[in-house]
């Protein structure tokens, strides 16, 4: 008996960039050149029965994603409303309003006489609702004030802190002046408030990229009203004492709760009978799906009698 014909695999290279060139190549023929990002896997094999041949295992294409959008085109899909202004010179006072902490020291120790204990324990007062700010959110949520939950507050928030600070220009007492300045911060902190919340209604069902935007226009308009504040308050503060950076807070302030009028937001009263009627349309739909799938089911068994 002869013995079976072996077939022999051999592994001769990897090539990547490199050119393959063999043995017997004829220097006027061109070389097969690899593409510079793939990789061949290049094998021949032997048999008594014929002559030496080789194949070679190219993988499958790549596919490039050549169309990217760049990170900028955000713009284009977001929603420039006044609404969205509004908000945007809401965190732009908020920042310039940074201000009225250095004219509120001066005040306690010029205007008021107190001492620095006396002055630090003020302080600790006036600025305690910055940390109740939870409070007012949840008031918001949950109480609506005239068919509103975002509208009506801030416009009364902004029209009570220009009025606080308007006082102050004329108040000499420790306790009303500390009622003020408490009361003055209780309506910053509550137009603050607002403001997320509002920002926070315009990022829902948008993309991940447009409710980024919507966060960092919003950091941005504080940061530079932060800025200026810095600049020219302490110019103010120099030429006017407390008068000029109190003035300063009572416009923004104000500019504030004119802004309250561009947020567009539905009556409660409005909201309700769309609720209402949304669910009314829901229940509508499971009643049909009901008889649907009741008159199926008896088909079935009708169908399931007859044939047995």
């Amino acid at each position: 008996m002869g013995s079976m014909p072996r077939h022999r695999e051999e592994e001769v290279s990897e090539i990547g960039t490199d050119d393959y060139k063999p043995d017997n190549h004829d220097e006027s023929q061109p070389l097969l050149r690899s593409a510079p990002t793939e990789n061949y896997h290049l094998s021949f094999s032997a048999a008594p029965s014929r002559a030496d041949s080789f194949h070679i295992e190219c993988p499958a294409p790549r596919a490039h994603n050549s169309t990217k959008v760049p990170s900028w085109h955000v713009i284009y899909k977001v929603s420039w409303t006044w609404e969205l202004l509004g908000i945007s010179l809401v965190y732009f006072v908020e920042g310039f309003l940074d201000m009225n902490y250095l004219a509120v020291q001066y005040f306690l120790k010029d205007t008021l006489q107190l001492s620095p204990a006396a002055a630090g324990y003020a302080e600790t007062l006036i600025y305690l609702p910055w940390d109740l700010s939870i409070l007012m959110g949840l008031t918001t949520d949950t109480l609506p004030l005239l068919g509103y939950h975002r509208k009506a507050y801030m416009l009364l928030v902004g029209l009570l802190g220009c009025c606080c600070q308007l006082l102050l220009l004329t108040t000499h007492s420790y306790l009303p002046a500390i009622v003020l300045l408490m009361t003055q911060n209780v309506c910053e902190a509550w137009t603050q408030v607002i403001a997320d919340a509002v920002v926070v209604k315009l990022s829902q069902g948008q993309d991940q990229d447009v409710a980024a935007f919507y966060q960092a226009l919003s950091w941005g308009t504080y940061t530079l009203g932060a800025l200026m504040s810095g600049w020219v308050g302490g110019m103010l503060l120099g030429s006017t004492g407390p008068t000029g950076p109190f003035l300063v807070a009572a416009g923004g302030l104000f500019l504030d709760a004119c802004c309250a009028l561009l947020i567009h937001e539905h009556p409660e009263q409005a909201r309700r009978a769309q609720r209402r009627a949304a669910q009314q349309r829901q229940r509508q739909k499971q009643r049909q799906q009901g008889k649907s799938g009741g008159w199926g089911w008896g088909i079935s068994g009708v169908l399931a009698g007859g044939s047995s």
